[in-house]
């Protein structure tokens, strides 16, 4: 059996579970990055699953049916606002505890506008906001935040720009 992942994480993840045969995109670590996968290019009379998180672009799914696949979506995880709420950052942002926040999503970053008050959105948009992806990037500025630093996809990437970001703001 033969995986594609839009990263690394998945990649692992599958093979961890014995997919060992698994396609990690070259440009982009999401759905266009995977339509740009050599093997999904041709796949007229193909069988396709992708697992999902219950929601999000459509555009995977849709291309691959125009290009003639049969396509199956499983919802396998859930997104959801945690319950926990944002007491402890607003406090650790009080405390000049937090320098810099990431986010790896689109539904993270509204999950936590949503949960945060005027004082909490006031310091997240003083806050250097690290994002993976130009439509996180998007997202954030259209919302008000200026401080934002699009990253290389992936973990590796978002940490990478945190080392020389903050390599070139020492104090």
């Amino acid at each position: 059996m033969a995986g594609r992942a839009p990263g690394p994480g998945t990649a692992a993840a599958l093979r961890a579970v014995g997919i060992a045969d698994v396609r990690v995109p070259a440009t982009t670590m999401d759905s266009d990055g995977l339509l740009a996968l050599p093997m999904l290019t041709a796949v007229a009379g193909k069988s396709v699953v992708i697992f999902r998180g219950g929601s999000g672009r459509d555009l995977l799914r849709d291309a691959l049916i125009a290009r003639g696949a049969k396509v199956l979506l499983v919802d396998c995880y859930r997104r959801a606002r945690p319950a926990s709420g944002t007491a402890g950052l607003l406090e650790a942002w009080r405390e000049d505890r937090v320098d810099a926040v990431t986010i790896t999503s689109s539904e993270g970053l509204a999950n936590l506008w949503t949960m945060l008050d005027a004082e909490g959105r006031g310091r997240l948009a003083a806050t250097p906001v690290f994002v993976p992806h130009p439509r996180i990037a998007e997202a954030a500025r259209r919302i008000g935040l200026t401080k934002v630093v699009a990253t290389p996809p992936a973990d590796a990437g978002l940490l990478a720009s945190l080392l020389e970001y903050f390599a070139a703001h020492e104090h």
